[in-house]
């Protein structure tokens, strides 16, 4: 099962975006996303997730599942 914080890496790699990016487009603090995309983060919320997933131009759901290869085939 590949990690939150690995499906997150790929997807920004694949999209050629970075945490800094993430940060403007969702207007998180600079913190919180590299907390999250770090793994550091043991319990992000819903909310910052579902920003995090808009900002990638995928849903929630698309980096909550373990279908990764799928998804990005999909796109």
């Amino acid at each position: 099962m590949a990690s939150l914080q690995v499906k997150i890496s790929e997807l920004m790699a694949q999209k050629k975006i970075n945490a800094i990016d993430i940060e403007k487009e969702t207007g998180l603090n600079r913190n919180t996303v590299y907390s999250i995309i770090a793994g550091n983060s043991k319990n992000p919320s819903a909310h910052n997730l579902q920003l995090i997933a808009q900002a990638l131009g995928v849903t929630l759901e698309s980096i909550l599942i373990d279908d990764l290869p799928r998804l990005l085939a999909l796109r």
